[in-house]
C-alpha cells in the first residue's frame, strides 16, 4: 500500500510541473503573438508605411491637386488585379496591414473625407507610426483641409527632413495665402535642387501674387546667374518686371528673346503693349473734348471700380433712361449675376435681354437655364432646356467644334437635373447622349462618375453587409409564444448580395386537442441577390428550412423583387411559399402544417413639403395539409398611411389597415385554429420618433392609438380601442450596430395583447470591403 501511495504522489506532482509549463508556453506565445510581434515587425519596423508622388508645379492661383498614394508595405497587387484590389502579403497582419487594408480603396478612388475617421482612430491608438501621420496630413491637404494638414507634415519635418516633405508644405502654405512661410520650405528644396528652374518659376509665380515683386526678382535672377539662357527664367522675369510697372527694364529682357521663344511663351502680344505704352503720344494740337459719358458707361465705370452702390444706382437710372436697351440690360444682368450674386435679378434681367432680341439666342437661353437651376426653378428649367435641345444642331462633322452651347451641354446639364432628382436611369440616359455627341465632355464624365459612386453608397446603406447575431421573442395573451436566436451574414459583391440567417427557433403554445405544447428546432434562409440598371431593380430568391415540427423539415421558398424610382419612390413585390405560423400566430396552425402561398406588394413615396404616403396589399392562400378534406382559406390585407415629417426627429401621421378571410378556418380542432374575422378594421393616428439622446445612441419608436371594427362571423361585431406601439435605441456606428427594440400591441383594453422584444447586434468591415461599408 505504501508502495502505490508513493507512486500516487510522484504522479500528481508530474502534473502540477506539467500543467504550469504548458501555462508558461501558451501565456508566452500569446504575448509574442498579440503584442511583440505586431510592435516590432508590424509598426516599428522602420519602414516607410507611405509615400507621395509630387504633382507637376501648380500655378499659386489653383490649389495643389490631391496626391495619390504609392505602394504601402505589406499590401500588394496580383497580377491583373483592378486598382481597387488589395491583397495583404506576409505571414504577420499587424494592426498596420489591416489599417492600410481598409484606407487604401477609400485614397485610390479619391474618397479623402471618407478615408479621415480611420485615420483618426488608427493614430490615436498608434501615434508613432510616422509613415500613416504622413498619408494622414496628404488625405486632410485632398479632402481640402490645408489648415489641418499643415501642422501634422510639419511636426513630420522632425521625423524625415525631405524634400518631398517640404515641397508639399510649400504648396500648402501657399495655398492658404501664407507664402511667406512658404518661401522657407521653397528655399530648402532650392538649396538641394537648384538647377530646378519650374520650382524657381513656381515659387516666383507666388511671390508676384502677393505682389512681392522685389523678392519674385531676386529669386529668378539668382536662377539666372546659373542658367543665364533659360527663356522660360527670362520670360517670367519679364512678366515680374511688366507687374512691377518697370517697363524699360522688362522692355530689354523682352528683346533678348527671339519672335518664336516669345510666341511659345505667350508673351507677343505682352511685348507689344510694352512697346506701346514706351512709345510718346503723337504730338497734336488739336484738343478734342471728352464726350460726356452716359449712364450707361457711368454705371460699367462704377462696377469696375469696385463702387457696387453707385453701379447699381446707375444701371437702374440708366434702364429708366432706355427701357429697351439691350446692351444696357446685359450689362446689368452681368453685375447682378457676377458681382452681387443676385441670380433671381439677373434672370429677370437676361428675360428682358430675351424679350428685345428677334431672334432666340441658344447661349442665353442656356445661361438662363442655369440661373433657373440656381434659384430653385427646377421645372422650368427643364423646358427650357429640352426647348432648346430640339432647336440646336446636330453633332460637328469631324474635326469640327459646335459653337457653346452645344448639344452635349444641353444633355449633360439635363442629365444633371434628373441624377439631383433622384432619377438615375434618365440620367445616365442624357450622360450616355452626351457622350455619343461628345466623347470627351468633361460634364457628362463627371456625372457619370457621381451616379457610379451614388450607386456604390446607396448599396452599401440599403443591404449594410456585415455579420451580427438576432434575438425575438412574441408572445400573446392566447398563449402563443415564439422565440428565434440567429447569427446573420450579409456579403455584398459588387452587384450581387448574399445573406444567410440561421438559429434555433422555439414554439410554445396550444395542442390542437387542448393543453400546453411546445415545438422547437433549428431553421436557416439563404437569399441571393442582383441590383440591375444603376442599382433601380433588385431581385432576389430564397431558400429557407425547419424542423420545429418533430421529424419534419419545412421547406419555404421566396422571389422578390424592389423598383427604385426618382425622388425617393420604391415599390415591392414579393412571393413566398412557405409555413404560415408568421400571420397565425398560434401552435395548432404549426401541429397540422398550415401552410401559405403569399403574394404581397407595397409602394411608398414623398409627396411635397415633408409629406410621404405609403400603401400595402397582401393576399395569401393558406393550405391545411394536415387536415384531411379541408379547403384552403384566402387571407387578404391592405394597408395605407400618409404622414408629415414635422422635424428630423418627428414624423406625424394618420395610418389604417384591414383584414379579412373569406372563409372560416377549418373547425377540427379543440381551440381555434386560428383567429380568423370577417372583417377587422383599423385606422388612427401614428406618432414616429427617432431622436439622438447621445453621441452613439438614438431613441427610435412609433405610437399607433387607433379605433378598429371586429366582424367574428356572426359571432360578434363591435368598435374596440386598438394600439400598437414600439420603443428602442439603435447605435449605428461605422464599424458596429445594435438596435434593441420593445413592441406592444392590444386589440381591447380587456382581452387580446401582444407583446415581444428584438435585439440584434452586427460589425462590418471584417472581411474587406465587400462586407462592409
Amino acid at each position: 500500500m505504501a508502495t502505490g501511495s508513493s507512486r500516487g504522489d510522484r504522479s500528481s506532482g508530474y502534473v502540477f510541473k506539467f500543467v504550469g509549463t504548458a501555462a508558461l508556453l501558451v501565456v508566452g506565445t500569446l504575448a509574442l503573438v498579440l503584442y511583440v510581434l505586431p510592435e516590432r515587425y508590424v509598426l516599428s519596423s522602420g519602414f516607410r508605411e507611405g509615400s507621395l508622388n509630387l504633382p507637376s508645379p501648380a500655378t499659386p492661383f489653383e490649389p495643389a491637386p490631391p496626391l495619390r498614394i504609392a505602394a504601402i508595405p505589406g499590401i500588394t497587387r496580383g497580377p491583373g488585379a483592378a486598382p481597387g484590389d488589395v491583397v495583404a502579403m506576409g505571414p504577420v497582419r499587424g494592426p498596420s496591414e489591416l489599417f492600410w487594408e481598409e484606407v487604401l480603396p477609400l485614397l485610390e478612388a479619391g474618397r479623402y473625407r471618407d478615408a479621415i475617421p480611420l485615420f483618426t482612430s488608427y493614430l490615436a491608438r498608434y501615434p508613432g507610426d510616422v509613415g500613416a501621420r504622413r498619408e494622414f496630413g496628404n488625405t486632410l491637404a485632398g479632402a481640402g483641409y490645408r489648415d489641418r494638414a499643415i501642422p501634422i507634415l510639419e511636426e513630420l519635418l522632425d521625423f524625415e527632413d525631405d524634400d518631398e516633405l517640404h515641397l508639399l508644405l510649400a504648396r500648402l502654405l501657399r495655398d492658404e495665402g501664407r507664402v511667406a512661410d512658404a518661401g522657407v520650405h521653397y528655399r530648402v528644396v532650392l538649396d538641394r535642387r537648384p538647377e530646378d528652374e519650374a520650382l524657381r518659376v513656381e515659387w516666383a509665380r507666388a511671390l508676384s501674387w502677393i505682389e512681392d515683386y522685389d523678392q519674385a526678382e531676386e529669386v529668378l535672377r539668382e536662377a539666372l546667374t546659373q542658367s543665364p539662357e533659360s527663356v522660360t527664367l527670362r520670360a517670367e522675369l519679364a512678366r515680374v518686371l511688366v507687374y512691377a510697372n518697370r517697363l524699360e527694364e522688362a522692355r530689354r529682357v523682352l528683346a533678348s528673346l527671339t519672335e518664336e521663344e516669345l510666341r511659345d511663351e505667350g508673351l507677343l502680344a505682352v511685348r507689344d503693349d510694352v512697346v506701346a505704352w514706351l512709345t510718346p503720344p503723337p504730338d497734336t494740337s488739336v484738343v478734342v473734348p471728352e464726350a460726356t459719358p452716359t449712364l450707361l458707361e457711368r454705371a460699367i465705370r462704377a462696377r469696375e471700380a469696385d463702387d457696387f452702390a453707385e453701379a447699381d444706382r446707375l444701371f437702374r437710372a440708366a434702364l429708366v433712361e432706355a427701357p429697351d436697351d439691350v446692351e444696357g440690360w446685359q450689362a446689368y444682368a452681368d453685375f447682378l449675376q457676377y458681382e452681387r450674386e443676385d441670380f433671381e435679378g439677373a434672370l429677370s434681367a437676361l428675360k428682358e435681354v430675351a424679350r428685345l432680341t428677334p431672334e432666340a439666342d441658344p447661349t442665353l437661353e442656356f445661361r438662363m437655364a442655369r440661373l433657373e437651376l440656381w434659384t430653385d426653378s427646377t421645372d422650368a428649367a427643364r423646358v427650357r432646356l429640352e426647348q432648346l435641345l430640339a432647336v440646336l444642331p446636330g453633332p460637328p462633322a469631324e474635326g469640327g467644334a459646335a459653337p457653346p452651347p452645344s448639344r452635349a451641354d444641353v444633355l449633360a446639364l439635363l442629365g444633371d437635373i434628373h441624377r439631383w432628382d433622384g432619377e438615375r436611369l434618365p440620367a445616365v440616359q442624357r450622360y450616355e447622349a452626351a457622350l455619343a455627341a461628345e466623347p470627351d465632355h468633361g460634364g457628362a464624365d463627371t456625372g457619370l462618375e457621381a451616379i457610379r459612386s451614388e450607386v456604390d453608397r446607396f448599396l452599401a446603406q440599403s443591404e449594410d453587409p456585415g455579420l451580427g447575431a438576432a434575438a425575438s421573442s412574441f408572445a400573446d395573451t392566447d398563449d402563443f409564444r415564439r422565440y428565434d436566436a440567429a447569427g446573420e451574414w450579409t456579403a455584398l459583391q459588387g452587384r450581387w448580395v448574399w445573406s444567410t440567417r440561421s438559429g434555433a427557433r422555439w414554439l410554445e403554445g396550444l395542442e390542437p386537442a387542448g393543453g400546453p405544447g411546445d415545438r422547437q428546432g433549428l431553421f436557416a434562409d439563404v437569399e441571393g441577390a442582383r441590383w440591375w440598371r444603376w442599382g433601380t431593380v433588385r431581385t432576389a430568391a430564397r431558400l429557407g428550412v425547419q424542423n420545429v415540427r418533430a421529424s419534419d423539415v419545412d421547406l419555404g421558398l421566396g422571389l422578390s423583387a424592389r423598383f427604385i424610382g426618382g425622388s425617393g419612390r420604391r415599390t415591392d413585390v414579393r412571393f413566398d411559399h412557405e409555413p404560415a405560423f408568421a400571420v397565425t400566430n398560434t401552435l395548432q396552425s404549426v401541429a397540422v402544417n398550415v401552410r401559405q402561398d403569399r403574394f404581397g406588394i407595397t409602394h411608398s413615396q414623398p409627396l411635397s413639403d415633408g409629406w410621404s404616403a405609403a400603401v400595402s396589399a397582401e393576399a395569401a392562400s393558406l393550405e391545411h395539409r394536415g387536415i384531411s378534406g379541408a379547403d384552403r382559406n384566402l387571407r387578404i390585407q391592405v394597408g395605407a398611411s400618409v404622414g408629415r415629417a414635422l422635424s428630423q426627429s418627428v414624423t406625424l401621421g394618420l395610418a389604417s389597415r384591414a383584414l379579412r378571410y373569406i372563409d372560416a378556418a377549418p373547425d377540427v380542432t379543440a381551440v381555434p385554429l386560428y383567429w380568423d374575422p370577417d372583417l377587422a378594421v383599423s385606422i388612427g393616428p401614428y406618432l414616429q420618433l427617432n431622436q439622438p439622446v447621445s453621441r452613439l445612441w438614438t431613441l427610435t419608436g412609433r405610437a399607433n392609438p387607433g379605433l378598429g371594427y371586429i366582424d367574428e362571423r356572426g359571432r360578434s361585431s363591435e368598435i374596440v380601442p386598438d394600439l400598437s406601439g414600439r420603443i428602442g435605441l439603435l447605435r449605428d456606428g461605422t464599424k458596429y450596430r445594435t438596435s434593441i427594440e420593445f413592441f406592444y400591441g392590444q386589440g381591447r383594453f380587456t382581452s387580446y395583447r401582444y407583446y415581444g422584444l428584438d435585439v440584434s447586434f452586427s460589425a462590418r468591415g471584417w472581411f474587406g470591403p465587400g462586407f462592409g461599408r
